[in-house]
């Protein structure tokens, strides 16, 4: 005989069901909300060991487009090529509440950069107050080098760790997106969105959300990989920043290794691989104030 059900039995079936799913997608988002709690304290951590930090970065940059050769088919191509040789410093803006980094060229294409003076000595030694403001201006003297078409100031490798600084996280809606492996080492995949404005970039007045994701060990909160986009609202362009992560042995702290970074405009697109390398702190009692 077929079984029939009231329907009061079948709502009390389905509140059963939707109560089952309500606590699964609770707990989920509690142990997300775990893991990145975790991973603002390894942020919290890792930036008391920096202090100031200071490395040599290796910077290639290239410029793709379209290019007609002779009176064959427009095709893409590698219109420019740059190589940047520089010394690139790491500071904690307690003021700002983040982790900025700034880069000092000191080589254009195998050329010595004829005005350099050790600009990154000379604002840590000299000064006991360290100038965020000065800080700008070595990093808007260094974009004079970048090439291609696209507007950047996102090509260093500290800007996604923003979305774990306490202050900013509620920003930011967070997702689970999978397990995966950097290595050897399980990570979670985690998803995250710009959701407040105004947005902490800004073009021209004009929101620029942020999106991206992380990759971070659950157990401890270790950063192991970043990617960061962003879209121009004036241009259309698109910006997509990977960071990878690892544990330098010498002076023993987490540390970016390497960057690759996209800039999308049109039919044109600047690509650009950093790596990073010889670590080691500046020890100073100044401190960085806006």
């Amino acid at each position: 005989m077929r079984r029939r059900f009231s329907v009061p039995v079948l709502l009390i079936s389905l509140l059963f069901v939707i109560g089952d799913l309500q606590a699964m997608t609770a707990g989920q988002q509690s142990s997300l909300d775990q893991v990145l709690e975790r991973a603002s304290a390894w942020l919290a951590d890792a930036q008391k060991q920096w202090g100031v930090m200071l490395c040599d970065e290796r910077y290639v940059q290239e410029v793709w487009g379209p290019r007609k050769v002779d009176a064959g088919p427009v095709e893409t191509a590698r219109l420019a090529r740059r190589l940047l040789i520089s010394e690139f410093l790491f500071v904690w803006v307690p003021d700002a509440d983040r982790w900025t980094g700034f880069r000092d060229v000191a080589q254009v294409d195998g050329r010595p950069v004829r005005d350099r003076a050790d600009r990154i000595q000379s604002l840590l030694m000299n000064k006991s107050e360290l100038s965020l403001a000065g800080l700008r201006a070595l990093a808007d003297e260094s974009a004079r080098f970048n090439i291609g078409p696209a507007d950047r100031n996102l090509n260093e490798p500290s800007k996604a760790l923003l979305v774990l600084v306490p202050r900013y996280v509620p920003r930011f809606r967070f997702r689970k997106l999978g397990e995966d492996h950097i290595g050897e080492v399980g990570v979670w995949h985690i998803g995250y969105t710009e959701v407040r404005r105004p947005t902490l970039i800004q073009k021209l007045k004009q929101d620029a959300p942020i999106w991206g994701e992380l990759w971070v060990e659950p157990q401890h909160g270790c950063v192991m990989r970043t990617r960061l986009r962003v879209e121009d609202p004036t241009t259309g362009a698109e910006a997509r920043i990977l960071v990878e992560y690892a544990r330098v042995k010498e002076p023993d702290v987490w540390m970016p290794l390497k960057m690759t970074e996209s800039y999308e405009a049109g039919s044109s697109s600047v690509k650009g691989v950093a790596e990073y390398s010889n670590f080691r702190r500046f020890e100073t009692s100044g401190r960085v104030v806006k």
